[in-house]
């Protein structure tokens, strides 16, 4: 921008992102457009050790999945899980579900596959994605959010000299992104797989 793009311009565009930060570190004005939102209902899910990584989570993922088209009779399902093996397992898993469609929504898919899961369907989706739906454009119809509270990030590992994806925890801003996807047309449930107890102590 400050030499070959002098034309161009940058909107930096969040729903929930506290823009003090941003709008310093870019010398950027700030502006508030006041938007519709609607109530998103949090329930903390008790997990085990065993239930949070690998196969574990997969059966604990699949199960709340369940649960949750079984006492909300409206809308979808997203379901935010680490990575595209995750994702594989968790679709074998929940295969045979009646009058549900699940849709894969991750980085590697090609952008008809992606667009399956903004397209209407005579089924209830569940689109199991990775944190590529956090912050994307609203995907309609989603009443239900299920949040395993992970994502796989680059980390840069010096004894390799290569950049690998590392399993970490999410911090309070990306769960507060993830939490209202469930509320962007109507009031919705986010199912969260940590405690309240392990939510007062995540990053900001």
């Amino acid at each position: 921008q400050d030499s070959v793009r002098p034309d161009l311009r940058i909107v930096v565009m969040s729903a929930t992102l506290d823009p003090t930060p941003v709008a310093s570190w870019l010398n950027a004005q700030v502006i508030m457009i006041p938007g519709r939102t609607y109530p998103v209902k949090i329930v903390h899910e008790q997990v085990s050790a065993a239930g949070r990584i690998g196969h574990g989570l997969v059966t604990r993922m699949a199960k709340v999945i369940r649960t949750a088209l079984s006492d909300i009779k409206n809308g979808d399902c997203l379901a935010f899980l680490p990575g595209v093996g995750e994702i594989d397992a968790l679709k074998e898993r929940l295969q045979g579900m009646q009058g549900v469609e699940l849709i894969p929504l991750h980085g590697r898919l090609s952008t008809t596959a992606q667009d399956k899961a903004f397209q209407p369907n005579h089924h209830r989706k569940v689109i199991l994605a990775t944190n590529i739906a956090e912050t994307s454009i609203t995907i309609p119809g989603i009443t239900i959010v299920v949040d395993s509270g992970l994502a796989r990030q680059p980390r840069y590992d010096s004894g390799i000299g290569i950049e690998r994806l590392e399993l970490v925890r999410i911090g309070q801003q990306s769960a507060d992104q993830r939490a209202g996807r469930a509320g962007r047309t109507e009031a919705g449930v986010c199912y969260r797989l940590w405690t309240r107890a392990e939510e007062q102590k995540m990053a900001t």
